[in-house]
């Protein structure tokens, strides 16, 4: 069983993937979020010409999969992580040569963009460490375009209650809660979509896991 401090590196590790441990945690992450990434992505229902934008991308061994089914999409990537930025950038120097994607660190506050950028915006299992998400989601909702959709994706309160590092740094929500912090003049609710799935917890279980993507709508 783990001791209290090794959840407490694995919850800092989770929320700030860095140095050597962060790029072992980046490729285990990798495949756990790797469904809660594709229903994210598809419930933005991109079209060609749309400019996407991922908060929190991690690793991003998905981009490619996703410009290579999508060839008139672009894609920009925000990360917090130094090592997440440069593994990400290492990943896609292929679709960044091309023009195509672009990878910028951020202080997870102040975004490099000007409003009206994006007509899709999508983070996922981000939600946890932010620490004030009424004002996150006003703004990156000026990020999209009127019409443009945003997609947050994260596990049930009630299956992330049941993983010890979780009492750690992450504040853990239900639906109910996520969708009180979006300002209705600014974004519509479209749907939440759930999903369930049996991966493999960050302490070695198999566990599964029900997980939201909630879907707004810029005003």
């Amino acid at each position: 069983m783990a001791t209290t401090d090794e959840l407490r590196q694995l919850a800092a590790q989770l929320a700030h993937p860095n140095g050597e441990a962060g790029s072992r945690l980046a490729k285990m992450m990798e495949e756990t979020n790797y469904t809660m990434t594709l229903q994210a992505l598809d419930a933005l229902s991109v079209k060609a010409g749309d400019y996407v934008l991922e908060i929190g991308h991690g690793s991003a061994s998905h981009v490619k999969s996703f410009l290579d089914q999508h060839p008139d999409v672009q894609y920009a990537g925000l990360e917090i992580s130094g090592s997440m930025h440069q593994l990400a950038t290492q990943v896609n120097q292929a679709s960044i040569t091309a023009g195509r994607a672009d990878f910028r660190l951020y202080d997870g506050q102040e975004f490099p963009y000007s409003p009206a950028s994006f007509s899709g915006i999508l983070s996922v299992n981000t939600i946890y460490f932010i620490p004030d998400p009424t004002t996150f989601i006003a703004q990156i909702s000026e990020l999209l375009q009127p019409n443009g959709k945003l997609t947050l994706t994260f596990a049930k309160k009630s299956f992330m209650k049941t993983l010890p590092f979780t009492a750690y740094g992450f504040r853990l929500y239900d639906e109910e809660e996520v969708l009180r912090f979006a300002d209705p003049h600014l974004l519509a609710f479209e749907s939440t979509i759930q999903g369930r799935e049996i991966v493999l917890s960050k302490n070695g279980d198999q566990v599964e896991r029900e997980f939201l993507t909630i879907v707004w709508n810029k005003i």
